[in-house]
């Protein structure tokens, strides 16, 4: 009998779904729609692992009122980054609030905009949102710099064309 763990997938493994969530509004939310929600959710789920990555992305090109943004893209490392940065995602998560974390997290991690956040404006067709989860192999993440960014540059691509910041 192995002692390896069993794992239902091999690793490095991509996991794809689609559908679409529902998100309970406070009083007076914030900025962001379901997708960025789902986003920021998972970068708190996610918390502390190496090698993941999650996207979750409208793809009729929006996710929610008064927002530029499809979804967002977030790693293992962003949530506790973010907290360095002073920002608190569990409040912005409350305040349905996602947009504005993404975007004070891009300005404080990167100096720039678009960069965790999916642009690509309307696209003409509605198939339902799509998430992709990403988990390198244990080697890969010990061995290398991860290939998540590559990962996300073949696979979004069909998803999703990163554009230039909208102007504030």
């Amino acid at each position: 009998m192995s002692s390896q763990p069993r794992r239902p997938l091999p690793l490095p493994a991509c996991i794809i779904g689609g559908g679409e969530t529902t998100v309970t509004l406070p009083g007076d939310p914030g900025v962001g729609g379901r997708n960025q929600a789902m986003a920021l959710s998972a970068a708190l789920q996610l918390r502390g692992l190496r090698g993941v990555a999650f996207l979750a992305g409208a793809t009729d090109g929006g996710d929610g009122p008064g927002n530029d943004a499809a979804g967002a893209v977030v790693t293992g490392g962003d949530a506790k980054a973010a907290e360095d940065a002073g920002l608190d995602a569990h409040t912005h998560l409350e305040r349905c609030d996602a947009y504005s974390f993404f975007e004070r997290y891009e300005e404080a991690k990167y100096q720039r905009c678009n960069v965790l956040h999916l642009r690509d404006g309307p696209t003409g067709t509605n198939v339902a949102d799509v998430t992709i989860l990403l988990v390198d192999s244990p080697s890969g993440v010990a061995g290398r710099r991860s290939g998540l960014g590559r990962w996300f540059a073949r696979l979004a691509g069909s998803v999703c064309a990163f554009g230039p910041c909208a102007a504030r």
